[in-house]
């Protein structure tokens, strides 16, 4: 059956609205930002103000679903706590008056820390179903899929990174962590999708499409560390903000049916593309400095699609023998 995306109930109805405030306040913060620039006493005023109305949006949406959802409770309940954290880190950093100088970590940096865990026990708590024992062949799959993402959106996102730091190698770690935890955020729930932990090809596009939206901030941020500074374009605070957006309706949104105890068996052209992948980020590595975090996930992608190939070609070789076994010939007892 279908889900309907309309609103049936008065808390959906009130979800629906806190929803649509926080994607509005993201667009007309976003305006006014330009409008006004982004640096100034101005500008930083409009920022505030959009980040405390976006944020009680999402915490007000939340609670709606703790209320609505007694079952996912728990996995709701970290999510409210990442997205709790990483407002109380905004706020810090935002109204802190060395915000635009020489400073890393600035003042709330551990709290962003804080939320990306409670953002993956959310992933981890909302994923859980009771499950058997899925086969080789699907772990294998969830090592592929994983591996090819990392491999390609971390080419695209990270490489700019790289050529802002240059060879400065501890520099480089330090900038690569948050957008490396975003890619890691996505792989988890890619492979949750493959394992049929997770529920809804939609739910898991929305989800993934929020830690890309994060990915694609902080790879900007970073670059702008390079330069010594914590100013960033306004494009990073609506990337931000679209990333809580997604996950946040993503995670109040009903779900009509259960997960799937088991999941099926996949064909072999999502492994054919990632081996193909990771052949190509081995062959056309961006830089001396960034090939460690690309040739890692390449190699164990490139592993997991040999043991994927050679268990279905295992698996299908019994299958064709008893075919033939089924068919005696004419002289047979």
């Amino acid at each position: 059956m279908k889900r309907s995306n309309r609103p049936t109930t008065q808390r959906e109805a009130a979800g629906w609205l806190l929803g649509a405030v926080g994607w509005a306040s993201i667009a007309v913060g976003y305006v006014c930002e330009l409008i006004v620039g982004g640096d100034s006493p101005s500008g930083q005023s409009v920022l505030v103000w959009t980040l405390a109305i976006f944020f009680a949006a999402q915490l007000a949406r939340l609670t709606l679903a703790l209320r609505a959802f007694p079952s996912r409770r728990v996995s709701l309940s970290f999510l409210l706590v990442a997205v709790l954290l990483w407002a109380t880190g905004s706020a810090l950093l935002n109204q802190s008056p060395t915000r635009d100088i020489t400073k890393f970590p600035a003042p709330g940096e551990i709290l962003f820390l804080a939320s990306y865990v409670a953002m993956a026990a959310y992933l981890i708590a909302d994923g859980r179903r009771s499950v058997r024992r899925a086969a080789l062949d699907n772990w294998l799959q969830v090592v592929v899929v994983c591996g090819g993402t990392v491999c390609l959106t971390g080419a695209v996102f990270l490489t700019p990174v790289a050529h802002a730091y240059g060879r400065d190698g501890i520099a480089l770690l330090l900038a690569l962590l948050y957008p490396l935890i975003d890619l890691i955020l996505a792989a988890l729930v890619i492979g949750q999708a493959v394992l049929r932990l997770r529920e809804g090809a939609d739910d898991t596009a929305r989800l993934v499409a929020g830690f890309l939206a994060f990915t694609f901030a902080d790879s900007f941020f970073v670059t702008r560390l390079a330069s010594h500074t914590y100013a960033f374009p306004v494009i990073c605070d609506a990337a931000w903000g679209a990333g809580f957006a997604l996950i946040v309706g993503t995670a109040c949104r009903t779900r009509s049916r259960a997960a799937r105890s088991v999941p099926r068996r996949q064909g072999t052209t999502d492994t054919v593309v990632s081996a193909a992948v990771a052949i190509v980020v081995l062959a056309l590595r961006p830089s001396d400095s960034m090939a460690v975090y690309l040739t890692v996930p390449a190699v164990l992608t490139l592993i997991g699609a040999a043991g994927r190939l050679a268990v279905l070609a295992d698996a299908a070789g019994p299958r064709r023998v008893q075919g033939h076994q089924r068919h005696p010939g004419p002289h047979s007892g």
